[in-house]
């Protein structure tokens, strides 16, 4: 989502970026042994996940993607962000876990990019310049 929202990130960000997560997996309470230590066994784990059959979105997970994506309590104005999130959301997962989710079909891939991209301008050049600096910039930033 950061590359496509924000800009690429060198490999050594990459990592940086791993570590300051996996900081938020000990806040919701994992352990450092419950998470892949570098950035190359993060992606490792994540290509097994997504390759294999390891991976599986049970009813429970489907009716909360459900109720935080398509359905979440929103003012009837804001519908239409919430609508280009969700769609650049549920167009960047992977097929399989997609259609495991129950999401909608998608137009083909050439027409998705676009649509993406657009989608992530839109936020980048639109809807981010307009957000209150305590929503567009983190402390450390707002403090500089």
């Amino acid at each position: 989502m950061f590359r496509t929202y924000v800009r690429s990130l060198t490999r050594a960000e990459e990592a940086a970026y791993w570590e300051d997560y996996k900081i938020v997996g000990n806040l919701f309470g994992l352990h450092d042994r419950d998470m892949p230590e570098t950035i190359d066994e993060l992606d490792a784990y994540g290509r097994r996940m997504l390759e294999g059959d390891e991976l599986l979105i049970t009813p429970w997970a489907r009716e909360r993607a459900r109720e935080i994506v398509l359905e979440p309590p929103v003012p009837l104005l804001a519908r239409p962000l919430l609508e280009t999130a969700n769609f650049v959301t549920v167009a960047l997962l992977p097929g399989r876990i997609r259609s495991q989710y129950g999401f909608f079909p998608l137009p083909p891939v050439f027409i998705r990019k676009a649509l993406v991209a657009g989608g992530a301008e839109y936020v980048k050049r639109v809807v981010i310049p307009l957000l209150p600096d305590r929503m567009r910039l983190v402390p450390s930033a707002r403090a500089a």
